[in-house]
């Protein structure tokens, strides 16, 4: 009351109240570590914990993991081996702001199928011993785009030569001719478990 002499006086203060930051947040992967499939679609279940307020869940590959895996809701699934990343983000609500957190899942490259080996049609069992004649192993299985590696192993016996997915042995003097393949690794599978194989030289 100012009285007879003065006006009332009045004076406003304003207070401003942010949104509170939520409690950690976490994400964990029911499979920390994949192994690709070619047969099927390998996956792990994702689950998010803590947080606070009413705000929704939501996840996100990582642009660097894009072509390693993808997401169905909270499933993780795998396209390809490398380093997965996901974020989970709780989105803000009117109490408040947003709150995320990442867990990254290795997925290991395959194990390829085994080498098979096999005479080409028409190409002599067992080559003769005169330096001359050449038997042709076509080499099969495995999986990828590895390229064939080949070691001969009995280098007075036989040669050996890779020429893409056969082998050229020309028989040298008479004994069994013995030599190695492995397919190299690439992006999706291991290298192959090696595929040795024998040849009988006849003499001439």
């Amino acid at each position: 009351d100012g009285g007879s002499n003065y006006s009332d006086a009045t004076a406003s203060v304003t207070v401003t109240i942010t949104k509170g930051t939520q409690s950690p947040l976490t994400i964990s992967a029911a499979d920390q570590t994949l192994t690709y499939s070619k047969e099927i679609d390998e996956s792990t279940e994702l689950t998010v914990e803590g947080g606070s307020g009413e705000g929704e869940i939501s996840y996100a590959v990582a642009s660097t993991s894009s072509a390693i895996c993808a997401l169905q809701e909270n499933v993780v699934v795998v396209l390809r081996p490398g380093a997965c990343t996901v974020t989970a983000t709780k989105a803000a609500d009117p109490y408040f702001n947003s709150a995320s957190a990442s867990v990254t899942i290795t997925i290991n490259k395959a194990e390829q199928g085994a080498l098979i080996s096999r005479i080409a049609t028409g190409e002599p069992a067992e080559p003769q011993w005169n330096g001359k004649n050449t038997t042709q192993v076509v080499i099969t299985g495995g999986d990828g785009y590895g390229a064939l590696s080949l070691t001969g192993l009995t280098p007075t016996i036989c040669t050996v030569t890779l020429v893409g997915q056969r082998v050229n042995v020309t028989g040298l003097s008479a004994g069994t001719c013995e030599f190695r393949v492995i397919k190299e690794s690439d992006y999706a599978f291991l290298v192959s478990e090696s595929l040795t194989e024998t040849l009988e030289i006849g003499s001439a």
